[in-house]
């Protein structure tokens, strides 16, 4: 029934020169919307990423991100400028700490470093996160860390976007180390690539509140 209703319609769409992005949450329909009877169609997960560009600037192609991986969301992103979304991450809300063991130790891992150079940037890269681990600086489980992973990571923790802006962003998330409160200052790339950490002591956000100040009628506390 939806073929006979709207394949007319969406086929007549599709013979325009132009490309067609097809967007859409889990099990909304896109697979099926790509498989009615058209002229031409192709899926993305299935294009050769070294070329797909140029394919799409001259032929009638739907780029279906079903299926597809983060990394190919990332180039499409970056090439044509589309919005990221936390749904489309490796690392989002929605994903169980222990998928990804390496990243929630290593993350951990790199907020007592950044402790130890309190009040300065350290800049971690790929290359610098796999020197960490091999030379033991950070701990053997946190072999296999990726950088883009771990920079979500700290996004997700920051209450940032999951990237593709056109600058760094700059987060900071508190944490306790030895029972001192702690602030995690983060500056990440917008193509997750890398990141800049420092730490500073500071008040924790959650201190005691007066014993009078919820009570009706009493004076608002000192600002002092």
């Amino acid at each position: 029934m939806f073929d006979r209703w709207y394949a007319e319609i969406l086929r007549e769409k599709l013979t325009r020169p132009y490309v067609h992005l097809v967007f859409g949450a889990r099990q909304t329909g896109k697979s099926v919307s790509a498989g009615l009877k058209m002229r031409r169609k192709r899926r993305f997960e299935n294009a050769d990423g070294s070329n797909w560009r140029g394919q799409a600037a001259t032929s009638d192609w739907i780029l279906c991100f079903n299926k597809c991986s983060t990394r190919r969301i990332i180039k499409l992103q970056q090439e044509l400028r589309v919005f990221m979304r936390w749904e489309d991450q490796e690392l989002n809300h929605g994903v169980p700490e222990n998928k990804f063991p390496e990243i929630f130790i290593a993350g951990l891992w790199l907020l007592g470093l950044a402790a130890k150079e309190e009040g300065r940037f350290l800049r971690i890269d790929q290359g610098k996160l796999d020197e960490m681990v091999q030379t033991g600086t950070l701990t053997e489980r946190a072999k296999g860390a990726r950088i883009d992973r771990l920079c979500l990571y700290y996004r997700l923790s920051c209450r940032l976007g999951p990237g593709g802006d056109h600058y760094p962003v700059l987060g900071a998330t508190h944490f306790w180390r030895n029972s001192e409160s702690h602030y995690a200052v983060l500056h990440i790339s917008p193509k997750n690539e890398w990141f800049d950490i420092m730490v500073l002591r500071g008040e924790a956000p959650n201190h005691l509140v007066p014993p009078d100040a919820g009570s009706a009628g009493a004076p608002p506390p000192s600002a002092s």
